[in-house]
């Protein structure tokens, strides 16, 4: 916390006495009370990002399956007692995934944008 004050502090030498909005991500730090009172003390007004949502980013249904067939290739691997070679695991996990996979991923999390929005 102490650092992150120091830092809100190098702000205001910079930009003098004018206001300051900065915009912020949920970090804990960013709302715990001390920094909470820098920001009032030095005329900064946080504005916080929205919480992370992955259930509304197709890249994380993505990544869900790429994570599952790199899975698969180690405990395959390990299950055999073989050598598992990380990197050519990475690589084929990521060509494993194609555009008919993809595309369902993509309009679930549209769906349930337009589902969050009605």
């Amino acid at each position: 916390m102490d650092e992150f004050v120091a830092f809100l502090s190098k702000l205001h030498q910079i930009n003098g006495e004018r206001p300051l909005a900065i915009f912020m991500d949920n970090l804990r730090v960013h709302k715990m009370r001390g920094v909470l009172e820098a920001y009032r003390i030095l005329h900064q007004y946080p504005i916080y990002n929205i919480a992370y949502s992955p259930e509304f980013n197709p890249i994380e249904a993505v990544f869900s399956q790429v994570k599952r067939h790199f899975k698969k290739a180690r405990l395959s691997k390990i299950a055999n007692n073989e050598d598992f070679d990380t990197e050519a695991a990475i690589h084929a996990a990521f060509n494993s995934v194609r555009p008919e996979n993809v595309d369902p991923c993509i309009r679930k999390s549209l769906k349930l944008l337009e589902t969050f929005n009605a």
